[in-house]
């Protein structure tokens, strides 16, 4: 089997469980969780190497894959759940007051231009929730090499 297969999944499980069953009320905790299953993707991969090789040296290869392919996926499991949660008019008139109050307006027109945007507006979001998750675990993943292996003399 594929050494990154199981790490890939692994991170992609914890990750995907912190941020829809778990969720954490502290703010930038999203970010928190994809930088911790970019950690935890190379912590397992680590481990699934040792038992086949003792002395086997993570480089950085092994470290954008497995970061990219965790954020990736994780972005893709979460779009795929904000996509189901937006069915919801409560919940889009909740995103919607958001929107509203983070740019300091009350309107009412933004409910129904949610609705006109139709595919375009989850296409966007996908994007930007794959690239966010992907680059904050490729980040993670990135700031354990150092301290993944052990020095050679």
């Amino acid at each position: 089997m594929d050494p990154y297969f199981r790490p890939i999944l692994l991170s992609t499980l914890i990750v995907v469980v912190l941020n829809t069953v778990l969720i954490i009320p502290i703010a930038g905790s999203p970010l928190f969780t994809y930088f911790t299953g970019g950690v935890l993707s190379v912590l397992f991969f680590k481990n699934e190497m040792k038992l086949k090789s003792e002395h086997y040296l993570v480089k950085a290869f092994d470290v954008s894959v497995l970061g990219l392919s965790v954020g990736v996926l994780v972005g893709a499991i979460l779009t795929l759940i904000m996509t189901f949660r937006l069915k919801d008019p409560e919940v889009k008139q909740a995103i919607i007051d958001t929107i509203n109050e983070a740019m300091k307006m009350r309107s009412q027109a933004g409910f129904e231009m949610l609705d006109d945007l139709g595919p375009m507006f989850y296409m966007v979001t996908a994007i930007i929730t794959m690239i966010m998750c992907g680059l904050v675990c490729y980040f993670g993943a990135l700031a354990t090499l150092p301290f993944i292996n052990k020095t050679q003399k």
